[in-house]
This record gives structure tokens, sequence and C-alpha cells, in this order.
């Protein structure tokens, strides 16, 4: 649940704001227990500690991006080969006996997919997918299908459908698969203790003026917070405003609700 409204922009905002006013009061705090001047003895070994951290810091907030980036990206891949590949036994469907029937349940399996798979990946629900109901169906057809004696383009057909279809299963697996997070708990313990650390280590080096501490400290905590929620947003593909649409499974629908596919020439 707390994850879910994490990915929402406003919440992110707000996530923002109240980390940023936290270390705005921290400044305050710190500059009325300990004055700069105290403070800025210590300063060139602080300031070497925060660098090295940074520079330590900055590569793993990186790397996790990279991370959970190259996982959105292949979740939306998977998303529009899934769909092209049912697309292609749709149109194949035509060619078989009852291929009316068969693509009238590929229909069934896109809009199950689109209306009700996705809001439960959405909201990252271990449920079993709806569309299982469907998938199973359509095994059940193939596995039942009998070609007439001769009839060698029906054959053909067939045989190029149970490729594709065998493809189609294992896509699919992959993309129930792709909703899980890309980040290992440890990598987040890392990204989320790190960003602490830096907090606090900017608030140990002493500046003379009040307000240019506040402003640095105020800019360093909202860009690090942003950050960190930016690969929080991305680690869940198809959850929040950040998310793989499926809009390519809604086009090859619009496809199957307005053209009559014609048997396709195979050669």
């Amino acid at each position: 649940m707390i994850a879910q409204w994490i990915d929402q922009p406003l919440a992110r905002n707000l996530i923002v704001v109240a980390v940023t006013l936290v270390f705005i009061g921290a400044v305050l705090l710190v500059r009325r227990l300990a004055p700069p001047d105290s403070l800025k003895e210590s300063n060139d070994f602080v300031g070497f500690a925060y660098a090295f951290v940074g520079v330590v810091y900055g590569v793993y907030l990186a790397f996790a991006a990279v991370v959970v980036w190259e996982h959105f990206d292949k979740a939306g891949t998977i998303v529009s080969r899934e769909a092209e590949e049912v697309n292609e036994l749709w149109r194949d469907a035509s060619g078989l006996p009852d291929g009316a029937a068969l693509q009238s349940l590929w229909l069934q399996y896109g809009e199950t997919v689109v209306k009700r798979d996705w809001p439960l990946m959405a909201n990252s629900d271990a449920a079993e997918m709806p569309s299982t109901a469907v998938w199973n169906e359509l095994w059940r057809r193939y596995t039942q299908i009998r070609i007439e004696s001769g009839n060698v383009t029906q054959a053909a057909f067939l045989a190029e459908s149970l490729r594709v279809l065998n493809e189609l299963a294992g896509t699919r697996r992959e993309r129930l698969v792709a909703e899980e997070s890309a980040i290992p708990p440890m990598m987040w313990t890392f990204v989320l203790g790190g960003g602490m650390g830096m907090m606090v280590m900017t608030l140990l080096i002493g500046v003379r003026s009040r307000p240019l501490q506040i402003a640095v400290t105020a800019f360093i905590a909202a860009l690090l917070t942003y950050a960190i929620l930016i690969v929080a947003a991305l680690a869940d593909p198809f959850g929040g405003d950040m998310s793989v649409n499926p809009d390519m499974f809604n086009r090859i629908i619009t496809t199957m609700r307005t053209t009559a596919a014609p048997p396709p020439n195979r050669h």
C-alpha cells in the first residue's frame, strides 16, 4: 500500500517537501547546539570525508538507477512482444478449423489482459491473473485441433501457430515476473542509509552564513530525495504514473474488433 502511494506524483512531491523541511529544522538545531565556529575546525576532515562518501554513494545510486531503468525498459519490450505474438496467432487462426472461435478467444484474451490483469499488476497483487482461464482454454483448443488428411495449408498454419503459442507462453511468464522489483533489499538499504548519511554529514560542516547553509542543505535534501523516489517509482514497471502501459494491446484489440483477418499467404 505504501509503495502504491509513493508511485503518485503528489505523494513524491509531499515527501520531498517534508524531508527538506526536516533538514532545514535540523540545520537550525545543529547551529544552536554546535555554533558554526566550533565546527569550522573540522571542516577539512568532514569535507574530505563528504567528498569521498559522495563519490561512492553517487556511483551506487547511478548503478541502482541503471538497474531499474533496464528492468523498466525490458518490461515494456516484453509487453510489446506478447501483444505482437497474440496478434500473429489471431491472424493465423483464420487458417485453422473453427478459426472464428479461436479469433474470438484471442480477442477475449487481449481484453482480459488490459482490463483485468493490468489493474492487478499495477497494484502488485500476487493473485492469479484473470487471463489465465482464457489462456488455458486456448491451450486446450489448440491441442484438440485435428487437421484433415492431405490439407497441407491447415497443417502449416497449425505448426506455425503451435510454435508461436509456445513462444507466447514464455513471454507471458516474463510479463508476470517483470512486476517484481529489480533492486534487492541490500541495495535499498545502501541507497536509503547512504542518502541519510550524506545529509547528516552536510549538517556537520561549519558555515558562517545561516541562509547559505539552509539553502544548500535544502537543495541537497530535495535532490537526493527526489532521485531516490524516481528509482523507487521505476522499480515497479506497472504501477504509478511512470509505468508500462498496455497501448500495444489496445491497438491490436482495435484491429481485432474492426478487421476480419483474411487467411495469410504461406509459401
